[in-house]
């Protein structure tokens, strides 16, 4: 009477060690295109925002630079009867009352009054007089300016107005 040896067929443990191997890619190459898909989602949404910030920069800067403000002399009457705020005595020429209205306002008041109020900002405006508004951006963080050059006392005058978010 022989003995007869059972073999235990190899090709299952072929099968597993192939499976392990492919399931490892397969995690590796998903993980590699979750981080991909998900950088990618994260800048789209930063330049987002920078260009939302560009745009209410450019139209709050436009309104100072070309707008008298509302009501006209807002410089003259309490600050909570104020509509809007504007620099401009004629379109594109910088009023020095109302610079210096607005250089001495409130800083959360004229936020409001810009449409600019979940951003923070700092205004410089260089000519003939050096004014400046709001707050510096003292961190190195995201920020857009808008530049505009009004006529002021006779002369040209740069105004910036720079948000950023704290």
């Amino acid at each position: 009477t022989g003995l007869y040896c059972l073999k235990i067929p190899e090709k299952g443990q072929s099968v597993i060690l192939d499976f392990s191997l492919a399931a490892f890619i397969f995690l590796i190459a998903f993980a590699a295109l979750t981080v991909y898909w998900t950088s990618g989602i994260s800048e789209k949404a930063h330049q987002s925002k920078l260009f939302e910030m560009n745009q209410k920069a450019n139209i709050a800067a436009e309104m100072l630079s070309k707008s008298p403000g509302n009501p006209e002399n807002w410089e003259e009457i309490n600050i909570n009867d104020v509509n809007s705020i504007g620099l401009a005595g004629t379109e594109n020429s910088v009023n020095p009352q109302k610079l210096n209205a607005f250089k001495n306002m409130d800083y959360g008041k004229a936020r409001r009054l810009l449409n600019i109020s979940e951003y923070d900002f700092s205004f410089d405006f260089n000519g003939t007089d050096q004014v400046t508004a709001g707050l510096p951006n003292s961190a190195d963080i995201d920020n857009v300016t808008a530049t505009r050059i009004a006529e002021y006392k006779g002369g040209e005058a740069i105004a910036k107005l720079t948000l950023y978010q704290s």
